[in-house]
């Protein structure tokens, strides 16, 4: 009588096959978390600038080598990938209005670049000027009382951060491209 001591070649390339198809299914399903953690955290980083822009308003944060009037701060995108904060100040003096864009000094103040190949899918829906906080109470300044969708985007999956005219800034679940 003989004794086997191991396994059939086809044992073996059962085994070898089930483990690709497990790699395979794992593989595809971590790549789609991946564009949606991409895209969750850019959302919390834009999110984020643009709080700090509305709370340097509110807080009057001003520009140390600019000592005249402070009118408003404002986030404002750049380019598909990048967006800005600046501080903008009265060019000379407190004797005139910050209505009128000639007299007004803007400073960049920080730069954001967004990550993991995550792209703005326009230049945040007509807000050619960004979003704007007015000082000394950081009220939304530019968006005519509707609310505005900045929609981040990878690949074919999106989703928008919310600024409402009442300066309250909403994260959207993915796929979410509207403002309440």
């Amino acid at each position: 009588m003989r004794f086997s001591r191991g396994f059939s070649l086809v044992e073996v390339m059962t085994v070898i096959a089930f483990i690709g198809i497990m790699t395979g299914v794992v593989f595809v399903s971590m790549s789609g978390k991946r564009t949606e953690t991409a895209l969750k955290v850019a959302a919390r980083e834009v999110a984020a600038a643009i709080r700090t822009a509305q709370s340097n308003a509110l807080a009057g944060v001003r520009d140390p080598v600019n000592g005249n009037g402070l009118c408003f701060h404002r986030v404002k995108y750049f380019d598909s990938g990048t967006y800005k904060i600046w501080i903008n100040h009265l060019r000379s003096g407190n004797s005139r209005v910050c209505t009128n864009s000639g007299d007004i000094d803007e400073k960049e103040w920080s730069t954001f670049s967004l990550k993991n190949g995550v792209t703005f899918q326009a230049d945040w829906n007509g807000a050619s000027n960004g979003i704007v906080f007015g000082v000394p109470r950081a009220n939304v300044d530019n968006l005519g009382g509707a609310a505005r969708a900045i929609v981040l985007t990878k690949g074919s999956t999106r989703l928008a951060v919310c600024v409402l005219a009442s300066g309250t800034v909403i994260e959207q679940p993915i796929g979410t491209t509207t403002c309440p």
